[in-house]
């Protein structure tokens, strides 16, 4: 299967990597895959644009079998599995995912947010954002909402909290998931503005 050319949008990816589409037939992006050779084997880290986590979604490692040359190991070793460069790999993804996402997915990026979040209806949006993020699975909602507008995370996550005490956003977490909802004040507020 052929890469996807960014040129048209004056993108190059970093050595290695190319954004390949979701199926032989399918012109649609969707898979961000970054090739390594690690120790004689080949590493393939690869993303979905469509899923809504910014790290590798798959580590296929490969042995590369040269009958003509002597293997001092015997096959994948745990000195191979240290060396997969997934540190880097992630800083590739979190640069080239939300950029890839806007450009062709752009009904799944972060929705703007008010410069100056002062209103009700202000922290209505803050927590619907907040809200969508978490449904759509992003595990870093804060991250992805200070990134998108351009703000720390420290000032995002007061104004998910400020929504939460102004009794807008519900938030629950089981073990290690967290969910959220808007509440029916928040719900007012939003389609007061929308009419």
């Amino acid at each position: 299967m052929e890469p996807i050319d960014l040129s048209p949008h004056g993108w190059t990816l970093p050595p290695g990597w190319a954004l390949y589409p979701a199926a032989r037939y399918d012109s649609q992006p969707a898979d961000l895959i970054g090739v390594y050779d690690v120790q004689g084997c080949t590493v393939i880290i690869s993303a979905d644009l469509r899923a809504p986590i910014s790290g590798p979604m798959e580590v296929r490692i490969r042995e590369e079998f040269d009958p003509d040359k002597t293997k001092e190991r015997d096959g994948i070793t745990l000195d191979v599995l240290r060396a997969v460069p997934l540190g880097d790999a992630r800083k590739t993804l979190a640069e080239w995912l939300p950029r890839l996402r806007a450009t062709f997915y752009p009904e799944e990026a972060p929705r703007p947010l008010p410069e100056r979040v002062e209103t009700p209806h202000d922290y209505a949006l803050v927590a619907a954002e907040y809200v969508r993020l978490i449904y759509t699975g992003e595990r870093r909602p804060i991250h992805v909402m200070a990134e998108a507008s351009g703000v720390s995370r420290n000032t995002i996550s007061a104004r998910v909290r400020r929504a939460r005490d102004m009794g807008l956003l519900l938030q629950t977490r089981t073990g290690t998931t967290l969910s959220a909802e808007l509440t029916s004040t928040a719900q007012q507020l939003l389609s007061q503005k929308e009419t």
